[in-house]
């Protein structure tokens, strides 16, 4: 069986060890272009009358780091200016017989394109005609692609709760940021679920399934696509949202992408030093607190840090550093329901409804026609009449009482409040210590090595404590305990023009993610409560049992008291690109490898979930009535059902390569064509010791020949007689994405534009399909409490699994003997690959003083989506009319051939035998890509920058968004909207709705304006010392 521990299973490597990896990455990958966060400028050089004039000599000036280019206009007067490191520069032009240009500051932003035109005036050389202080056009005439940038002010400047700079995301036009309260991917990470970092819905795709990349690295892994990396406020530059029609320099993700840059150094050195300190003090009690009694719940936030730049040398060699802590202890309220000491002992005599009424208790042992007791009555149509008989005085007797139920009955915590009157309903209210720590330091280097080569390195290195959340401080969590992360990235960027007009570029890119959660109950011996020492052995890690009796479930239910997880993950990526500008078009050729390892292992329940819900001690679990306990049922020991969940250590890996070429067609003066394709390679995952399987619905069951039946159905493995790949399924080779865009300018202050592209979902998206989740790596042992739907008692709780607890096969050869009577689910070798196509239809006006007004019609359809789940072994409609005859209990074929499980008893339920696939209790398709989704909106936004450095924008967007499948990770979300199947397979069409997360109207506004006062303001302008 697996052992676990949760410590180093992997040492994360050395810095040492990242360079040499990424050099040997370099060194081994053929050249294939890079997702870029550089800018551009482009323009025509003309005369006063507007006719062109070639060969004018444009140079391009870095005012940081006094950096320069030099270039001279084409035969078309045009000029272009490409990969350029977001900052302000200054234009210059020269010709001879006219008077010299100069235009500062420009501002290039990331992945922005800034057209700035000149119209030189006869004269002299030694004359300048100087542009000073003139705000950058926003209008953007020659790209296709809708997004908004976030400018170096507004990140920095914008008060965030937590300094999470991706809150900004929220400002952009056609973003939804998803998530609850507690898991919003809007706050600081310290202390929320992992995949709400990146839980953005952007341009109708869904959430998790964009891309986010920091200085042109990648930060996501393929655990579910996670955003592993959330950088520190003051170390970001700026970054830009991209929503819809992207150049093919981006591909696998279906929503948009977010391109954000860190700071560097320039010639003048600048820091800064911050704290930023919460507490309750001007904090309020909240209602619920004050009605319970409970205090005003601590809270105490401390965030603080530095950083600083320079230079080196002066124009050459510049750096950056940057340090950001963050400490967070608070209390998190909660008002609950805990079982009375009566309850605990099994005295059910105060067990009432709300009008008063006593709810009965009734024995499971004394069932009619069971169990050796009399026979049922029989109603006029023959059938059943089920009853049982009610504990006296409504208490179960003490001999009765299940043994490790009275001792997991104390983890509780006592009632502090009376609660409602006769139920006892939200009789316990507390505020349990919640929080955590988080440390982020970042380190950039950048060289001029000479006018033709730049280079850059950035290593970033983050860690995080999350608490545990036990509000019954007795080791239940909610959701998980303690956890730990730590993420590193090295991003080197080596940029080198053969020419004005022939540029190299080099990007590198390794990041790694090492993730444990653990219960801190861990390595609990389970005989303290009751159960067989066997089990020590056999469980994956110990912990104390998680029990979910009805009613007092809101802890135990969340399955965050056994949860462990251990992941490391990690992404190297190689992107080299060349530009070349021929004349009107600036054509790019590029491409990206990336090798992305997933080595994991998880279950919430290692060591057992047990439920209990009322039918077992009702008077007829057939018809319960107003009678019954989830939590008399559970100090009898008498389940519903439950599982233990025993995973194995897996090893697996995705390899994703692909090439593209742009060209930006400058057809006219007026016209220009954004043109491109790019060519995926989606490497499907593989496993080291290739423990992958798959589904085969159609082939014969090894239970058909010993039973007689039509069995069908079955698992088969990869690298095996039924499937000769060690991929699950064949990688695609027909996943070309064309892009086609157009911007159209109607006067020098009004731009058409529109565009269409097609682009490839990343196939980590497809949860379900990572081989640590197929069955044979990851196995459930069921709890079979009962075999006819609650009539009877079978396997107590304090002795649940007395044949065992199965482990995962792997490659075993007795995988399918082990299989059979359980749920199977896996991918089918036939999955379409998802895609989505996006397009729109833009007008941008620029207002004369410098205002944009932006309105765009953009759609989205998402095709051959993923559902986690979809159900093959779900009762035929034409036999529902059976009712209760469907638990009738009739001699089981598979007695004897199945060793474990419902399937191994004697007598089946009648409707068991009626599914498509008896011999299984479930069987399913992991990851069905057969899903779709259609997305339309209106997106509005108005945009100003003031001459003083301020910034207005307000975006307004109107959507609908449809589809047969929900977000990717539905846990996040307040409504808890996703599950992870379909609510009926029998009738897919029904599926068809407006989305849980469909947001048909939202309007943002964010500016930053500065007051008039202090130095260079109206007021105090001559003030020294702090007022100045």
């Amino acid at each position: 069986m697996p052992q676990f521990s949760f410590g180093q299973i992997y040492s994360a490597k050395s810095i040492l060890g990242v360079l040499a990896c990424a050099g040997l990455f370099l060194i081994s990958s053929p050249k294939a272009i890079s997702q870029t966060f550089y800018g551009s400028i482009v323009g025509t050089v003309s005369d006063s009358t507007g006719a062109i004039i070639p060969g004018a000599s444009v140079t391009l000036t870095n005012l940081g780091t006094s950096d320069k280019r030099t270039m001279v206009s084409t035969d078309s007067g045009s000029y272009r200016f490409v990969n350029l490191v977001p900052g302000k520069y200054r234009v210059e032009v020269e010709q001879s017989g006219f008077k010299r240009f100069s235009r500062e500051p420009v501002v290039v932003e990331v992945e922005s394109t800034v057209r700035i035109d000149v119209a030189l005036e006869v004269g002299e050389l030694s004359q300048t005609v100087e542009v000073q202080g003139e705000l950058t056009p926003l209008l953007q005439p020659d790209t296709s692609s809708l997004g908004q940038v976030v400018e170096s002010r507004k990140v920095t400047e914008m008060p965030l709760n937590g300094r999470n700079p991706l809150a900004l995301v929220a400002l952009v036009p056609g973003v939804v940021p998803q998530g609850s309260k507690q898991d919003s991917s809007t706050g600081n990470p310290t202390g929320t679920n992992i995949f709400a970092w990146g839980n953005f819905q952007i341009g109708g795709g869904q959430a998790n399934q964009s891309a986010t990349y920091i200085d042109g690295g990648s930060v996501h892994v393929n655990y579910l696509n996670l955003l592993a990396l959330v950088p520190t406020q003051d170390a970001i530059q700026e970054f830009k949202v991209q929503t819809n029609n992207l150049g093919p320099e981006f591909g696998r993700f279906a929503g948009g992408v977010i391109n954000l840059t860190t700071k560097s150094g320039t010639n003048t050195f600048h820091g800064s030093a911050y704290e930023f300190l919460r507490s309750k003090v001007l904090n309020a009690n909240d209602f619920f607190n004050n009605a319970s009694g409970i205090s005003r719940p601590p809270f105490t936030q401390n965030q603080f840090g530095a950083n600083a730049g320079g230079r080196i040398m002066r124009d050459k060699l510049f750096w950056f550093g940057s340090y950001e802590g963050y400490r967070q202890r608070r209390g998190q309220s909660y008002l609950l329901t805990v079982p009375i000491p009566a309850f605990r002992n099994g005295d059910f005599s105060d067990l009432r409804d709300a009008s008063g009424n006593l709810i009965p208790i009734y024995d499971p042992l004394t069932t009619c026609g069971r169990l050796g007791n009399p026979a049922c009555a029989r109603d006029a149509q023959g059938n059943e009449i089920i009853t049982r008989q009610q504990f006296p005085g409504n208490i179960v007797p003490a001999q009765r009482l299940d043994p490790t139920a009275k001792i997991l009955a104390n983890f509780w915590a006592p009632p502090n409040l009376p609660g409602q009157p006769f139920t006892h309903i939200n009789n316990f209210a507390t505020n349990a210590s919640v929080g955590g720590d988080n440390d982020q330091s970042n380190v950039r280097l950048d060289y001029n090595a000479s006018d033709k080569q730049r280079i850059f390195g950035r290593y970033t290195h983050w860690t995080n404590l999350s608490l545990a959340i036990d509000p019954y401080k007795t080791g239940i969590c909610q959701d998980r305990c303690e956890e730990t992360f730590t993420t590193q990235q090295f991003v080197f960027g080596d940029t080198y023009s053969f020419s004005p007009t022939t540029i190299l570029d080099v990007r590198l890119n390794y990041l790694r993610f090492h993730y444990d959660r653990a219960p801190k109950s861990l390595g609990i011996d389970l005989t303290t409560f009751g159960l067989p020492a066997t089990l020590n052995s056999q469980v994956a890690w110990k912990h104390i049992p998680t029990v979910v009796p009805q009613g007092f479930d809101a802890i135990w239910g969340t399955e965050g008291t056994g949860s462990g997880i251990f992941a490391r993950n990690d992404n190297y990526g190689f992107m080299p690109s060349l530009t070349q500008i021929k004349g009107r078009h600036t054509l790019k050729l590029g491409g990206e490898i990336r090798r992305l390892t997933h080595n994991y292992a998880q279950s919430n329940i290692p060591s057992g979930r047990f439920n209990f819900n009322n039918l077992i001690t009702s008077a007829n679990p057939f018809s319960p009535g107003s009678s019954g306990s989830g939590f008399a049922s559970f100090v009898l020991g008498y389940g519903t059902d439950g599982n233990v969940v025993t995973p194995s250590f897996t090893a697996a890996q995705q390899i994703y390569r692909a090439l593209y070429l742009g060209d930006t067609f400058q057809v006219s003066k007026k016209l220009t064509l954004n043109l491109g394709v790019r060519y995926d390679l989606q490497g499907p995952w593989s496993e080291r010791f290739d423990r992958i399987d798959i589904l085969l619905p159609t082939a014969e069951n090894p239970l058909a020949g010993p039973t007689g039946l039509p069995l069908r159905g079955r698992l088969g493995l990869v690298k095996s007689s039924d499937w000769e790949s060690r991929n699950p399924v064949d990688m695609s080779k027909k996943m070309f994405n064309p892009r086609f865009g157009f911007a159209y300018r109607l006067g020098d202050k009004t731009v058409v534009r529109g565009g269409y592209g097609l682009f490839w979902l990343p196939s980590d998206v497809k949860w379900n399909d990572s081989p640590n989740n197929n069955i044979i790596n990851t196995i459930s042992t069921p709890w079979v409490a009962t075999l006819d739907g609650g009539l009877t008692p079978f396997d107590r709780l304090s002795n649940p699994f007395p044949t065992g607890i199965v482990q995962p096969p792997g490659r075993d050869p007795s995988f399918q003997q082990t299989l059979l009577g359980k749920g199977i689910s896996a991918v089918v070798t036939s999955s379409p690959y998802s895609y989505a196509q996006q397009w729109n239809f833009n007008i941008q006006r620029e207002l004369p003083d410098g205002t944009l007004i932006d309105a765009a019609y953009a759609g989205s359809r998402g095709v051959h989506l993923p559902a986690h789940t979809q159900n093959l072994n779900q009762l035929p409609d034409q036999y529902l009319s059976l009712g209760a005859a469907l638990q009738d209990q009739v001699p089981n074929p598979f007695s004897g051939l199945i060793t474990s499980g419902t399937l191994a008893a004697p007598t089946v339920a009648r409707g068991q035998l009626l599914r498509p696939f008896p011999q299984y209790t479930g069987v399913a398709i992991d990851e069905v890509t057969n899903r779709n989704s259609i997305y339309h909106s209106l997106q509005v936004k108005l945009e100003k920058r003031l001459r003083g450095g301020g910034t207005i924008l307000a975006s307004y967007t109107v959507a609908k968004l449809i589809s047969d499948t929900d977000t990717l990770t539905g846990w996040l979300e307040a409504s808890s909207s996703t599950g992870w199947g379909d609510s009926n397979s029998n009738n897919l069409r029904a599926e068809r709705s407006l989305v849980g997360f469909d947001v048909p109207q939202r309007f943002v506004l964010s500016y930053v304006l500065d007051l008039p006062f202090g130095k260079g303001q109206k007021y105090g302008n001559g003030a020294s010392g702090v007022g100045g």
